[in-house]
């Protein structure tokens, strides 16, 4: 049975080292400071090789996974940034402004079929002629509305994403 002093010179470490690992468990805390030489190289060992195989968690941070968060973190910004270079990233503020635009248009369509509509089937009997008109306007309104054009987008974009 060894002091704390002859384990961490067993270990080519001084005492401080030593009663450092014993806290965060790496070694066994042994009573009386009675440490068995064999146990205390055995768990000492153990411990450096899954150190070594980055296995183990080193203090707070685990260098190999804070590297591996960072090389991400990076790839993602680059891949941003080319997106955002090639033209295929909008500007939210666009994005919002151009969606309020359109419902505000469809809004302000579909407010203003009981006004256009109304004088053509006030005098109607027949349900389905006047299921008719009222497609028939609904139709229009939404040929209107198809009509939009976003601005900084082109027609060709606005087809193709339409197909």
């Amino acid at each position: 049975m060894a002091t704390i002093g002859e384990a961490a010179a067993h270990l080519f470490m001084d005492e401080r080292t030593f009663r450092k690992i014993v806290d965060e468990g790496v070694i066994s805390r042994a009573l009386r400071s009675s440490y068995d030489l064999d146990t205390v190289r055995e768990e000492y060992v153990r411990h450096i090789r899954e150190v070594a195989a980055g296995r183990a968690k080193t203090g707070d941070l685990d260098r190999a996974q804070e590297a591996a968060r960072k090389d991400k973190e990076l790839a993602d910004k680059y891949a941003l940034e080319n997106a955002q270079s090639r033209g295929e990233l909008i500007p939210r503020e666009e994005v919002s402004t151009a969606l309020a635009s359109c419902f505000s248009r469809v809004r302000g369509k579909l407010l203003s079929l009981p006004t256009k509509t109304a004088a053509s089937v006030v005098g109607m009997d027949d349900v389905k002629a006047i299921q008719a008109k009222l497609t028939v306007a609904v139709h229009e309104a939404l040929a209107q509305l198809a009509g939009t054009v976003v601005a900084g987008i082109s027609e060709d974009e606005t087809r193709a994403d339409g197909d």
